[in-house]
């Protein structure tokens, strides 16, 4: 039992390895954000991202919207999974480390992959510094003059969308057409420092927009 055990942890002990340390290179990213600015956000990130976003630009269907489902499915698979263990014949207790450290595994995998390729960008230099904007306190009757002021504008600029008859917003063209222009017109109008992945990249709609909707939801942003 003891033996077959470690053999075990073994198989399985480099996954959760490599999350504790891309955990601990998470935190540590947080002490230097003007090194994470420079050579994760601005290099190392825009590189493998246009690399990832160019295999997957081949799809005409979301993968991350598949893998979200893949997840939650493989969720629940493990919960039923690791428990009937406890039916199998022989070394019980065995069979249930066995499954609840492939869990693991499955879990540090997804997370470690979700640090290295998107979250030390919580770590670059705050956003206020590369938009020049001074952050100060603000009443609360000035923040609802500029939520009045913003709503008003909103209103303007409805009169100048199309709508059906019922008053409803239509698309000027298909909803394909349109996800298509969305790189060009990001690539065009989008600042500098927010310009991390080429116009390669592709806007793409999802199966089940109203199972979205009910976890307020509007889409699945991949990094």
């Amino acid at each position: 039992m003891k033996k077959e055990l470690i053999d075990i942890t073994k198989k399985r002990i480099w996954f959760i390895a490599v999350f504790f340390l891309s955990l601990i290179l998470y935190k540590l990213a947080f002490l230097f954000p003007e090194a994470t600015e420079k050579v994760y956000s601005r290099a190392m990130y825009p590189f493998f991202a246009n690399i990832f976003s160019s295999i997957t630009s081949v799809f005409p269907f979301s993968l991350a919207e598949i893998g979200l489902y893949a997840f939650f499915i493989a969720v629940v698979f493990f919960i039923i999974y690791i428990p009937l263990g406890a039916l199998r014949k022989g070394k019980r207790l065995l069979t249930i480390l066995k499954r609840f450290f492939t869990f693991l595994c499955v879990i540090s995998t997804i997370a470690s992959a979700f640090i290295l390729n998107w979250a030390i960008n919580y770590a670059r230099v705050p956003l206020k510094y590369s938009m020049g904007i001074e952050t100060s306190v603000y009443s609360a009757e000035q923040l609802k003059e500029v939520c009045i002021e913003l709503v008003n504008k909103a209103n303007s600029l409805r009169d100048q969308v199309e709508q059906d008859e019922n008053g409803v917003f239509k698309l000027s063209s298909s909803r394909d057409e349109i996800l298509k222009q969305v790189a060009k017109v990001y690539e065009q109008n989008a600042p500098e420092y927010m310009r991390m992945v080429s116009s390669g990249a592709r806007a793409k709609g999802v199966f089940t927009k109203n199972l979205l909707s009910y976890f307020e939801t509007t889409g699945i942003y991949s990094p």
